[in-house]
């Protein structure tokens, strides 16, 4: 999943960018078996992701008419909704404002205690303290190090910036 308008096609309308995944699923059936999808499917599954993303319920606009943080949103409504046991994000919280990325977080960790794991790629420190049980640092293709976090509240602006400065420290390969 890429982050916001890299994560879709902006010359397509978002029903378009959204069925990138269900059009597998809606390929039922006799009709199913030569390709076809089931439009009604479609459209109740495109309902409620865009509900979920608490998007306008405008699936035939053009993905370019929506906003970064509504296209991010969309994106991931549609990833949750795969059910997935593995969910990969890269730079998820992009885009989003803070309320979005409080939703977010608490989606993850729902999302984490069901059972499913969630690898989360991300250049914004911040993001990955709130998000992660552990970090790991990647530096010219090899792991340099790693930090596992503790369980609790990360809201502590003395620790986010000593979390901050071990992490910087182990993007330039320097460690302690």
């Amino acid at each position: 999943l890429g982050a916001g308008i890299r994560g879709s096609a902006p010359a397509l309308s978002l029903r378009d960018n959204l069925i990138i995944h269900a059009h597998r699923r809606s390929a039922r059936g006799f009709w199913g078996t030569f390709g076809l999808m089931d439009r009604a499917y479609l459209d109740r599954w495109i309902g409620a992701v865009m509900r979920t993303a608490r998007l306008p319920p405008t699936p035939e606009a053009a993905s370019s008419s929506f906003s970064g943080g509504m296209l991010q949103r969309a994106a991931l409504a549609r990833e949750f909704a795969e059910n997935a046991d593995l969910l990969v994000l890269a730079e998820p919280g992009w885009g989003l404002d803070r309320s979005s990325r409080d939703a977010l977080r608490g989606e993850l960790r729902d999302y984490a205690r069901g059972g499913r794991a969630v690898l989360v790629f991300s250049t914004d420190t911040e993001e990955l303290i709130a998000l992660a049980d552990e970090i790991r640092v990647l530096r010219n293709g090899f792991f340099s190090g790693g930090i596992v976090l503790a369980p609790g509240p990360r809201d502590d602006p003395a620790l986010v910036r000593s979390l901050t400065d071990r992490i910087g420290r182990l993007m330039v390969g320097a460690h302690g």
